[in-house]
C-alpha cells in the first residue's frame, strides 16, 4: 500500500512538471465588462447654398398742401403745378393719405465655390409697379402755354377702384455675382455707378430727395467689375460698368415700334453706356467720383442718322460722407448734358430731334445736395437737408418744352431708431420753377409732412 501511494505521487509530479513546461504560467483574472455606447459627434457640413432675406417694411402717413411729382407721398421729388400758371392749391388745400410702396424685399442665394470665388444671385423688388399698370384712357388736350393757344394730346392712364392699395411689384435688382477677396463681378441689373450714395431719410428711400437736386443715376442691365486695394484702414476701389444705353420708354408701342418695347433712342445708337468710378473709404469718411458716357439716336432704327438726331450723354458726379462722432456730414453733386436717362435734368427726357437748320444741340444741367445729421443718443437723431438742381439755358429749355427749370428742396427729419425699428417725423418743402411759356416761368411750392414707421431687417 505504501509503495503504491509513493508511485502514484511520483506519477502526479511528473505529469505536473510536463504540463508546466508546455503551458506558460498565466494568471487568469475574471472581469465583468459593462456595455458602453460610444457616440462620435461629426461636425455638420456647411450647406451647399445659403439663403438670405433682407429689406424693410413699413408705411408713411402724410399731409400735403399742394401736389408733388412724380407722385405724392414716398415718390415726391418736386412741386407739381395743379394747373398751368398756378403756383399751388388756392383753396381746399389739405391732402391726407398713406403710402407703403417703398417697402423693399431682397432675396439672395450664395454658394458653392466656383473658380475660387463665391457665387451669389440677388433679386430685389419694391411696390412702385403702378408705373406699368393701367390701360390707355382718354386722349386729352393739354395747354402748352398760358393762353392755351397751343395744345398737345396726352394719353392718360386709368386705374381700378382700389389701385392705391393693390400696387404691383417693381423689379429693382436682378444680378449674378462672383466675389473673390479683392475683385467682384456683377452681371445683371443694378444701380448705375454714379448713384453711389443717397441722403438719409425714412419716408424717401426708393426715390431719395437727392433726385431733382444732387443725385444722378438709375438702374440698367450691364456688366460691372469692382477692384479693391489698400489696407483695412484706408481702402480704394475702382469700378467699371458697361451696360444698356436706355432712354425714355414713354410712348414706345411694344407691338408696332421697330424692335419692340426695348428699342429707344439709347439702344438705337448701337453703342453701350460706360461708367467709371473711384471710391476711397475709411472709418471716418468715404469719397467717390465718377463719370458716364453713352450715345443717343433720336431717329430710332431704320432711319438714317443726322447731326440733329445724334446726341451724346455726358455726366460727372461725386460725393463725400464724414462721420465726426455724433455728427454726420453728407454731400453729393453732378454736372452733365442730356441726362434725362440718368434722372438728371430734373427728371426730364424732353430732348428731341431738331429740325434741319435748327441750332438746338445739347441741354446742360447740374445739381447739389447737402445734409447734416446729429445723433443726440444712439437712438435719437435729427437731420437737415438742402438741395438744388437746375437746367442751365432756361431760354432754350423753355423753347423746347421743358416743364421744370429749377428745383430747391429743404427737409428736416427727427428719427428714433431702436435695433431694426424706427419712427420718424419728416417735413419737406419743395420750391420748383416751372415753364409758363416760351418767354416766362413761375414758381410752384409744396409742403409735405410725414410720419413713418419702418422695420429694417
Amino acid at each position: 500500500m505504501r509503495l503504491k501511494a509513493i508511485l502514484s505521487l511520483l506519477l502526479l509530479t511528473v505529469v505536473g512538471a510536463a504540463r508546466a513546461q508546455s503551458t506558460p504560467n498565466v494568471v487568469v483574472e475574471e472581469r465583468r465588462l459593462e456595455s458602453v455606447t460610444v457616440v462620435v459627434k461629426e461636425e455638420p457640413k456647411p450647406p451647399a447654398f445659403e439663403f438670405a432675406f433682407h429689406g424693410f417694411i413699413g408705411g408713411t402717413l402724410y399731409y400735403q398742401d399742394s401736389p408733388t411729382g412724380l407722385s405724392g407721398g414716398q415718390q415726391a421729388l418736386f412741386a407739381q403745378p395743379y394747373a398751368l400758371g398756378q403756383s399751388n392749391y388756392t383753396q381746399d388745400k389739405p391732402v391726407f393719405a398713406g403710402d407703403v410702396r417703398q417697402t423693399r424685399l431682397n432675396f439672395s442665394i450664395k454658394g458653392p465655390e466656383v473658380m475660387g470665388a463665391i457665387p451669389k444671385g440677388v433679386v430685389e423688388v419694391d411696390f412702385f409697379g403702378a408705373l406699368q399698370v393701367g390701360g390707355p384712357g382718354a386722349n386729352v388736350a393739354a395747354c402748352t402755354n398760358a393762353t392755351c393757344t397751343a395744345t398737345t394730346t396726352v394719353n392718360t392712364y386709368s386705374y381700378n377702384a382700389f389701385g392705391e392699395q393693390s400696387v404691383m411689384p417693381r423689379l429693382r435688382f436682378a444680378y449674378a455675382e462672383l466675389a473673390w477677396e479683392n475683385t467682384t463681378i456683377w452681371m445683371g441689373q443694378q444701380n448705375n455707378l454714379l448713384f453711389a450714395s443717397a441722403p438719409t431719410s425714412d419716408a424717401h428711400i426708393a426715390f431719395p430727395l437727392g433726385y431733382a437736386t444732387g443725385n444722378i443715376g438709375w438702374r440698367n442691365p450691364g456688366f460691372f467689375i469692382f477692384q479693391r486695394f489698400g489696407s483695412s484702414d484706408m481702402k480704394s476701389e475702382l469700378a467699371l460698368e458697361v451696360g444698356a444705353a436706355t432712354w425714355t420708354f414713354a410712348g414706345v408701342n411694344a407691338t408696332t415700334a421697330p424692335g419692340g418695347f426695348f428699342t429707344t433712342a439709347g439702344s438705337s445708337s448701337g453703342l453701350p453706356a460706360v461708367e467709371l468710378r473711384y471710391k476711397l473709404t475709411s472709418k471716418a469718411f468715404s469719397f467717390w467720383v465718377g463719370g458716364h458716357w453713352n450715345a443717343l439716336d433720336l431717329n430710332g432704327p431704320n432711319v438714317l442718322a443726322s447731326p440733329t438726331s445724334n446726341r451724346t450723354v455726358l455726366a460727372g458726379a461725386g460725393g463725400m460722407t464724414l462721420n465726426l462722432g455724433p455728427l454726420t456730414l453728407y454731400g453729393t453733386g453732378w454736372y452733365g448734358k442730356n441726362t434725362g436717362g440718368l434722372l438728371g435734368n430734373l427728371v426730364q427726357f424732353n430732348l428731341t430731334n431738331a429740325a434741319v437748320g435748327d441750332t438746338y444741340t445739347d441741354l446742360f444741367g447740374w445739381g447739389v445736395t447737402g445734409q447734416v445729421g446729429l445723433n443726440f443718443t444712439k437712438e435719437l437723431s435729427l437731420w437737415y437737408l438742402i438741395g438744388s438742381g437746375q437746367l442751365i439755358n432756361w431760354a432754350e429749355a423753355r423753347r423746347y418744352g421743358y416743364a421744370r427749370l429749377a428745383n430747391v428742396d429743404n427737409s428736416a427729419m427727427l428719427r428714433y431708431r431702436v435695433g431694426g425699428f424706427s419712427w420718424s417725423f419728416e417735413w419737406v418743402n419743395f420750391f420748383t420753377t416751372n415753364r409758363l411759356n416760351v418767354a416766362g416761368n413761375y414758381a410752384v411750392r409744396a409742403n409735405q409732412y410725414g410720419f413713418t414707421g419702418q422695420y429694417y431687417f
